[in-house]
């Protein structure tokens, strides 16, 4: 350091002082070297430590950030005492910009300009990415500093440094067929991984924040001579109180190399985004199950793309491939979009980390990769990086999901039926399929509607969700045409998570009851009336709940199950149209949400579904009869239930008694399952998930399989849907037919449909 002319001699023998640590009242530890400070000199020179002091006037000793240096530290500790600014020549550039770094931790702005002024001037390709490591503070040095190495980028890249840049990299997929300009998808990229980074960055500062009140606590630091007056120590800088203080802002924590750690294990993978088509927000989607898959395909199609119309064959089975993962990943992004955007504005506001793209170095179509790949030299938070981006478009051919269907039509094993006015069925041909829906859907209602007066019938599905999407949405089928029709939109909005029973009433027409579930944010307790033309309000269940089960007996219509919040209730109610008001009934003997139930001889049979605490699924079973009104959980004592005949009302009391030691169960616990009836001695159950599966391709017959057993597990049948369905409707076509529409495969929702053939 160089003597200013004309120092007084006073801050000479201050200095001294010092050095000799006389009448000195503080001590700074910096990586475990102390330093003797007087404290008024401190406050008077640092405005930060002046705030310090105020705030705990009996402190004897600072703990200071690791990024600073014991050197650098005692340089600025000279300057507070003397006044003296380095020479030029003495120090390296390394420890100018180590001295720079103390210089605005303590908030000299003196120090800091001249430090500034001297690293610019001899700024080097060489050793400029190391200086910029040790710069982190948001200033007009960081500025001068990026501003060298976009000019200087090329030399700098071909100079093969021990201290490169770090490169993230990205597998972007796009979903527009309107590319957005680089310039915008470097700006989304930044704004993500700044808000990345900063999330990481303030969970670090939340553990040391924890580890500075543990060692404060058990800290002492008694700095007098006799020993008799305790003092406080202050970790990190300033203790855990005004740690939290001093690194509200980033700017300030940013001081620490704890960002550019991070954003080297952030650069150590592979980040897959999605670009919503509308360019305002990207999704996360690398740690999805199906994100390999996507990437693989995604890829395969841009690369036979590149290799021109030689390899159509190839570049056919590349966009088949990828169309069949595209519904997954639509349902995972739909329920993100609403999330990604608020995340996007909130990385945009003022409390993140400041980043930009600094220079576009390059964008080209790369044959090798498959994709354009762009790469874009950016600012996150202090830190500089690369982004290595490619771009995999997810634009969908029209005619790609019409090649999906028939792929799927060629592999099922479903026959067709073709339906007539006296409700018989015929087969037409093995191999294809009942007509698609128009739309996909899941937990839904879908009922039958015998129209007597009419003398045929129509199938109905209305609401359910799709892609994290709720429905309201109706669509009819009509055997005369042959084809799906949509219907008129349920009035009172979206709904999902319910099912429908259809009554008929004494003049012949059919009336369809809507009952509680879900509008993608609340249970409803809602209940709609379709009348063959429109919806209509209906009469409100006592309770609000989703994933209740719904079925018609006698004219009335039942409701049982269900969940409200987190809890599965037992909850049964019933409405008699020509009532119009829903009454109480024993509850099931235990809690049932997604459970499915039908009538069957007289009685309504319930089965499955999840009892909500454990989130298991069950395998029991129980029936009501209206008799004897209440729930029995052996309907094997029950002539009546097994399509034996009646009997008389004693005779019926009688039976209930149980033969068996032990409830009936299903051969598999299921959730989401549908259940419909054939006729005496045939109660099928079908699909659903067991809770390990998603979607099962299984199906019981529970009647004829009570009847047939003594056992307390009812024996599998060896009927099987060709596609896995969980969440499906099931409605009866005839006396042999079930007819098994949408619902969720465990990969995508389905519009498909399937008829099953069981006698």
């Amino acid at each position: 350091m160089s003597e200013p002319s004309g120092i007084p001699d006073h801050l000479a023998k201050l200095a001294k002082l010092r050095e000799e640590g006389m009448f000195c009242d503080l001590q700074i530890s910096v990586h475990g070297r102390r330093f003797l400070v007087h404290k008024c000199v401190l406050a008077a020179a640092s405005p930060h430590f002046m705030r310090l002091l105020t705030e705990e006037p009996n402190c004897g000793h600072f703990n200071l950030p690791r990024h600073l240096t014991p050197d650098a530290f005692g340089h600025a500790l000279h300057f507070v005492y003397t006044g003296c600014l380095p020479d030029p020549g003495s120090m390296e550039p390394l420890a100018l910009a180590q001295l720079h770094s103390a210089a605005c931790y303590l908030r000299l702005p003196v120090l800091v300009k001249y430090c500034a002024q001297t690293l610019l001037a001899g700024l080097k390709p060489r050793n400029v990415l190391e200086l910029r490591s040790q710069v982190t503070d948001f200033d007009s040095l960081v500025d001068g500093i990026d501003n060298y190495i976009v000019q200087h980028l090329a030399e700098i890249v071909d100079l093969d440094l021990d201290c490169p840049l770090p490169k993230i990299k990205v597998d972007l997929l796009v979903g527009s067929t309107e590319t957005a300009s680089s310039a915008a998808i470097g700006d989304l990229l930044c704004d993500w991984f700044a808000g990345t980074l900063h999330r990481l960055i303030l969970d670090c500062r939340d553990r040391h924040r924890r580890t500075s009140d543990s060692d404060s606590s058990d800290s002492d630091t008694d700095l007098s001579d006799n020993g008799d007056a305790d003092r406080n120590t202050v970790t990190g800088s300033g203790g855990a109180k005004e740690y939290g203080e001093a690194v509200a802002t980033l700017g300030d924590f940013c001081q620490t190399a704890t960002a550019q750690r991070l954003l080297a294990h952030i650069a150590g993978q592979v980040h897959l985004l999605y670009l919503t088509s509308d360019g305002s927000a990207v999704i996360d989607c690398e740690q999805q199950q199906f994100a390999t898959a996507v990437v693989a395909a995604a890829a395969a199609v841009a690369l036979s793309d590149s290799s021109g119309p030689e390899d159509a064959a190839a570049a056919d089975d590349a966009k088949l491939e990828l169309a069949s993962h595209l519904p997954q990943l639509r349902d995972y992004i739909d329920s993100r979009r609403m999330h990604a955007k608020i995340m996007s504005n909130n990385q945009r506001s003022s409390r993140q980390l400041p980043s930009r793209v600094l220079s576009i170095i390059d964008q080209q179509p790369q044959q090798r990769a498959g994709a354009s790949c762009l790469l874009l030299l950016a600012r996150l938070g202090p830190s500089l990086c690369l982004m290595s981006v490619r771009q995999l478009p997810l634009a969908e051919d029209p005619l790609l999901r019409e090649q999906c269907r028939v792929r799927r039509r060629s592999s099922a094993q479903s026959s067709v039926v073709s339906f007539h006015s006296d409700n018989s069925a015929s087969t037409s041909g093995h191999g294809d399929h009942f007509p698609y829906m128009l739309s996909p859907r899941a937990s839904f209602g879908a009922v039958r509607l015998d129209d007597k007066s009419e003398g045929g019938f129509k199938l109905l599905v209305a609401g359910g969700y799709n892609r994290g999407q709720c429905l309201r949405s109706c669509e009819i089928y009509c055997p005369d045409s042959g084809a799906w029709r949509p219907g008129p939109e349920l009035a009172g909005g979206p709904r999902s998570r319910f099912s429908a029973a259809a009554v008929v009433g004494r003049t012949g027409a059919c009336r369809v009851f809507a009952c509680g579930g879900s509008d993608g944010v609340s249970e409803l307790a809602t209940v709609e009336e379709f009348d063959g033309n429109h919806w209509l309000p209906g009469p409100p269940m006592s309770r609000a709940r989703s994933g209740c089960a719904v079925a018609e007996l006698n004219g009335a219509v039942f409701a049982v199950g269900g969940r409200y919040g987190a809890a599965s209730v037992r909850y049964a109610e019933w409405l008699d149209p020509r009532v119009g008001r829903w009454q109480a009934m024993p509850g099931l003997s235990e809690p049932r949400n997604e459970c499915c139930m039908a009538a069957h001889q007289g009685q309504l049979w319930v089965a499955g579904g999840s009892d909500g605490w454990s989130g298991g699924c069950l395998a029991s079973l129980e029936v009501w009869d209206p008799r004897v009104n209440r729930w029995d959980a052996n309907p094997v004592t029950s002539d009546l239930m097994l399509g034996r005949g009646s009997s008389s009302d004693d005779d019926f009391v009688d039976d209930a008694e149980p033969t068996q030691s032990q409830p009936l169960s299903l051969a598999c616990p299921r959730r989401g399952a549908a259940m419909a009836s054939l006729g005496p001695g045939d109660l099928w159950l079908v699909g659903g998930s067991d809770g390990h599966q998603p979607a099962l391709v299984g199906c019981e017959n529970l009647a004829a399989s009570a009847k047939a057993t003594s056992a307390s597990c009812l024996s599998a049948s060896s009927a099987q849907l060709a596609v896995p369905r969980a969440g499906l409707g099931l409605v009866a076509l005839g006396a042999d037919s079930l007819l098994a529409l949408g619902g969720f495969s465990g990969r995508v929702f389905l519009d498909s449909a399937e008829v099953l053939r069981l006698i």
